[in-house]
């Protein structure tokens, strides 16, 4: 019998794409389809994304699909730091001393649950903090011989 430990996401990857290999050089396609289908229909089934409940589940299938095909799998679990941020607010306030927003978006990222739902938009690993300014409207852009950007 086969063995294969798994190291990281992309070692899974690996494993992924090889046991669509075996099947399609193997296996005699069945009426739903190439066997195939049926492990890539699985595996984009729900998010993976690393560190998060779906990356395990997404390595369980794998490994279940492997050993189906006569592999012996052992799933060696990582810890990974997430970059990600748990949430984001963005306010739009009247002026510098105002106290409530006149509008406000806030995004939250649980990847804990189950979906886990979006990625908000981020720029990682960048500092976290709150910034409270004035806008200033500087009017269009101008191109380098001074007629108005459209």
């Amino acid at each position: 019998m086969n063995r294969i430990a798994t190291r990281s996401p992309r070692a899974l990857s690996l494993l992924a794409i090889t046991l669509v290999a075996l099947l399609l050089a193997g296996a005699q396609e069945p009426k739903g389809g190439p066997p195939s289908r049926e492990l890539l229909l699985g595996l984009t089934e729900s998010p993976r994304l690393a560190g998060t409940c779906g990356s395990l589940v997404g390595a369980k299938y794998v490994a279940r699909v492997l050993e189906d095909a006569g592999w012996k799998v052992e799933i060696d679990e990582r810890e990974v730091m997430l970059s990600l941020p748990r949430n984001i607010e963005f306010s739009i306030y009247e002026d510098a001393f105002a106290e409530a927003p006149l509008s406000e978006r806030i995004e939250r990222f649980d990847p804990d649950a189950i979906p886990p739902g979006d990625v908000p938009k981020c720029n990682g690993w960048s500092a976290s903090g709150t910034a409270r300014g004035r806008v200033v409207d500087a009017g269009p852009g101008v191109c380098r011989k001074g007629s108005a950007v459209r």
